[in-house]
């Protein structure tokens, strides 16, 4: 299944079950100074909730969100794990129960999009301790999934760790989360038969999707249950793809899979093996929607952020002669032409990425160049 029909889809399948479709928001977001958009959910709402918001009139919408997410980017290149991807989510501020949202998740999982269901599993919450308060198990999660056929040995109890969702540093909003996990099936896992399960490192499991139903909000160091439930059922769009296909690496997807094949064509690859491909083609990825939203590489904060990935693009990549910058029109071209389901970019931001891009490239083939002349020195030095 392609990523375009995964997303279309879950759009239709939502906005029939009375959810209002909504705008993906930027990847830049001026309240958050340091990072990037990450997942589909809290920062829109916080926009339904505030006054005088264009999205007021929308307590409960869907959306299609892009995202980058920085803090594991090292695992960019594994089976299931990209850096730049999609979240598709429907929210609901308060009127939708969770038996409600589990049903819809549900049935678009098996229903619309056709995974077998005898190959999902289900984590709930198993209850425990919160921030000093104890917080009974998701018995409403579990029974609501079992009514929906869902047998005893694929719901898993998990703790706070994995399946309650909320940030301990600040005030916030608090609640359990379901998680969903596809099998790909015991090719994928681990050698020992039966030593997996879902949460394994071993790939084995995709994790689709999450169901998260905040119930608890602290304010000024007190911690209250809230009058309802604001709920979010979200799936990531190319993992779902990818589980939904009989591919084994989600980088096999269009377009990650035409950039990575274009790039060891061209021989700009350090070395072809095929991770270093998958990499180059995510980071590229993220880089071009990031610059397209407004961030620029540089020394701090999100810029940063933005720096390293081109960075751990270009360390994999054969920068002699200017070759890079050479194809960066077709590169740049072929992750828009390849994404236009994200954002159509026009040709005045395709041109402004591939500056900055090619700018970011000679600034780090000069600091390499510096340090290969210091490192020269110091070597001379030390030898006399």
């Amino acid at each position: 299944m392609v990523v375009e029909q995964v997303r279309r889809e879950f759009m239709q399948h939502f906005t029939a079950a009375g959810y209002q479709p909504a705008e993906s928001a930027p990847l830049v977001i001026p309240e958050l100074h340091t990072t990037f958009v990450m997942s589909v959910g809290l920062l829109q709402l916080k926009a339904v909730l505030t006054p005088h918001s264009d999205k007021k009139r929308f307590p409960t919408f869907c959306m299609v969100q892009r995202c980058l997410r920085h803090f594991d980017i090292e695992n960019a290149g594994m089976a299931n794990h990209l850096s730049f991807f999609e979240m598709a989510g429907a929210i609901s501020s308060g009127d939708r129960s969770q038996q409600e949202v589990l049903e819809s998740i549900f049935e678009y999982l098996t229903g619309t999009i056709g995974l077998d269901k005898g190959r999902l599993f289900f984590s709930t919450f198993s209850g425990g301790e919160f921030l000093g308060r104890e917080i009974p198990a998701d018995d409403t999660s579990r029974e609501a999934l079992a009514r929906l056929g869902v047998s005893q040995d694929r719901l898993l109890r998990r703790g706070a760790e994995s399946n309650f969702f909320g940030n301990t540093a600040r005030d916030n909003a608090y609640g359990p989360s379901v998680e969903v996990y596809f099998d790909r099936g015991p090719q994928s896992g681990c050698p020992e038969a039966g030593a997996c399960q879902p949460d394994c490192r071993c790939q084995r499991y995709v994790e689709v999707g999450t169901c998260v139903f905040l119930q608890y909000i602290r304010n000024n160091g007190s911690f209250r249950r809230m009058p309802r439930a604001f709920c979010e059922a979200g799936v990531g769009v190319e993992r779902l793809a990818f589980a939904s296909s009989d591919l084994s690496s989600i980088h096999q997807l269009k377009p990650l899979l035409d950039v990575a094949e274009f790039m060891m064509e061209k021989g700009l690859l350090v070395e072809n093996a095929g991770r270093q491909a998958d990499i180059c083609s995510d980071h590229l990825r993220g880089a071009v929607f990031a610059i397209a939203d407004g961030a620029r590489p540089g020394g701090s904060g999100r810029s940063h952020l933005l720096r390293t990935l081109i960075r751990r693009l270009l360390v994999r990549t054969d920068r002699r002669d200017d070759r890079v910058i050479e194809y960066l029109p077709a590169l740049v071209d072929m992750v828009a032409d390849g994404n236009r389901h994200v954002v159509d970019l026009s040709v005045k931001i395709r041109t402004a990425i591939r500056e900055t891009l090619a700018d970011e490239i000679r600034l780090f083939q000069a600091n390499m160049d510096s340090g290969k002349i210091r490192r020269g020195t110091y070597l001379r030095e030390a030898t006399r």
